[in-house]
């Protein structure tokens, strides 16, 4: 399978990260005009950005009505890196993939989602035939899609990483492997593990693909439950090309004005550098654009007892016309934007 794939002609709503949200993703294609099997009456095609699964209440209803609108021929999709840590082997030699925030679910195991809380979140546990079900179709997602005019990637176009893996047939996962095992046998005897660690996040073009690139951070923070050293960069900022619309960089909307500020991120998120602090939230950055509108946050609006958006959270679709050039964001709740 090539892992980078021609991209739908014609007018196309690309749906940012759905992380398991399956009432956010039925409001959004509602508001969008499809139907139960990705039909639009004015022929319009459906893309997803990856991360469908992980920390929503049902990550398996997503992954299987996103492979329906793909098998009907009416929908497109990228992996993302919450689909790739499901295909990845476990670290330890477990049967399972490596337990990761977000993502017991696919071991039929219950989870706190808040860091500190003993409340158990909602989520539909996958049994065996879905885990089956789910690890076959993450496995026929391409890494990247492109056509002239526009380019579709879960976290990073970096085009040195899509050169090399564009003539690839290996799967995927064992791709992955290979370039994982390549750069753990070359290295340098004197590095330290920031120091590999940045090389096997920036080296292996499917990691930066599909969770970007990376450099060390001034000072360490805490995210996910780990003192991290490594930051993410802002990749876009020196882009030069085609359109490039991706998720995975999480920004927002505005909260609620009588939500108190403090309550708004997670405490490990508190001091996860935002990289989207000096952009305008509807705007594109260049001829990139994130769609990532934090709708995979609301698992804490609903711990701290909120409606769904009250702290900015929310799903996107990325319009594009038959003009070329015109753009609109559309949310899950209405909300529609004409970008420029």
């Amino acid at each position: 399978m090539q892992l980078i794939q021609p991209l739908f002609t014609g007018p196309l709503d690309i749906i940012g990260d759905v992380h398991g949200e399956y009432g956010a993703l039925c409001s959004l294609l509602f508001r969008l005009g499809y139907d139960g099997n990705g039909n639009h009456p004015e022929g319009r095609r459906l893309v997803f950005v990856g991360d469908l699964v992980d920390r929503g209440p049902d990550s398996i209803a997503v992954a299987y009505l996103v492979r329906h609108l793909i098998q009907r021929g009416n929908a497109q999709a990228v992996i993302g890196n919450h689909e790739l840590n499901l295909l990845r082997p476990s670290k330890k030699g477990g049967p399972f993939p490596d337990k990761r925030h977000g993502n017991h679910w696919f071991q039929s195991l219950p989870e706190a989602l808040v860091k500190g809380s003993s409340q158990i979140n909602f989520q539909n546990l996958a049994n065996e035939q879905n885990r089956q079900d789910l690890s076959a179709f993450f496995r026929t997602l391409p890494v990247a899609l492109e056509r002239d005019d526009l380019r579709v990637v879960h976290a990073c176009w970096d085009q040195q990483s899509i050169d090399k893996i564009r003539a690839r047939n290996t799967p995927l996962q064992d791709l992955f492997i290979e370039y994982e095992e390549q750069i753990i046998d070359s290295h340098p005897a004197q590095s330290t593990k920031i120091e590999q660690d940045l090389r096997e996040q920036n080296l292996n073009p499917i990691k930066v693909i599909t969770s970007g690139l990376e450099k060390r951070a001034e000072e360490p923070y805490e995210a996910g439950g780990k003192v991290r050293h490594l930051k993410r960069v802002q990749w876009w900022k020196s882009y030069t090309g085609p359109m490039v619309v991706f998720g995975h960089y999480w920004r927002r909307r505005e909260a609620n004005p009588n939500v108190d500020p403090e309550t708004l991120s997670p405490p490990d998120k508190k001091t996860v550098p935002y990289l989207f602090e000096d952009t305008p939230m509807f705007s594109t950055e260049g001829s990139t654009m994130c769609i990532d509108y934090s709708v995979g946050g609301r698992y804490y609006e609903r711990h701290k007892a909120n409606k769904e958006g009250d702290f900015g959270c929310y799903l996107a679709a990325f319009r594009t016309y038959k003009s070329p050039g015109r753009y609109t964001l559309l949310f899950d709740d209405g909300k529609e934007i004409q970008l420029i």
